[in-house]
């Protein structure tokens, strides 16, 4: 239900406050990344104002998020963003493998 009602926020026309904070922190990426919506991400990587290692309030990313819930594609997307770098030592070496290898 949650990520329904923010799939709808997401795409509605409030869009521009893409890089506000929901919930304890987490932000549309997070939130997008941790459900695996892989277009919902693609496009706010896209967009200049998100903040790709924003936090939340257990210190998590929207790439730790998409690594620890297997959503390989997801965190795929992150291969060229400051996000990857930042958190490449918490990633596995399977997600570091095969991100590099896309």
């Amino acid at each position: 239900m949650i990520v329904l009602m923010t799939d709808e926020w997401l795409c509605s026309s409030a869009v521009p406050a893409v890089g506000c904070v929901v919930q304890v922190g987490w932000t549309p990426l997070i939130i997008a990344s941790s459900a695996g919506h892989t277009d919902i991400v693609t496009y706010l990587l896209q967009l200049n104002s998100v903040d790709v290692n924003a936090v939340n309030s257990t210190g998590q990313t929207a790439l730790h998020y998409a690594a620890s819930k297997d959503r390989l594609q997801v965190a795929c997307l992150f291969h060229c963003t400051s996000a990857f770098i930042s958190a490449w030592p918490y990633l596995s070496s399977t997600y570091r493998t095969l991100c590099l290898s896309l």
